[in-house]
């Protein structure tokens, strides 16, 4: 999905190393971006957490990625970004 706009990271947030993490993110299958650490507006307080964010940065989910919600928020997001685009054709 990226080539229509959706951007995934992750942040790594117990200190592990990048070889620490990189076999259990094969096997996992992660495709995405896995940064060391993150700050930010919203606090982290478990994991694992996911943060959806529209195409106008609105936060759309926050919460477990096992969620159903969260495919919901990801697929909803998707589909306005495509309406959005068809209607600037």
């Amino acid at each position: 999905m990226a080539n229509k706009g959706l951007c995934v990271i992750g942040a790594e947030r117990q200190g592990s190393s990048k070889d620490a993490i990189e076999p259990l993110l094969t096997k996992a299958k992660v495709a995405s971006t896995i940064t060391s650490g993150a700050d930010g507006p919203i606090p982290v307080t478990g994991i694992p957490r996911i943060f959806v964010f529209d195409r106008d940065g609105l936060l759309v989910f926050d919460g477990h990625p096992a969620d159903d919600a969260f495919e919901k928020a990801v697929k909803n997001s998707q589909a306005a970004a495509d309406t959005d685009d068809e209607d600037e054709e």
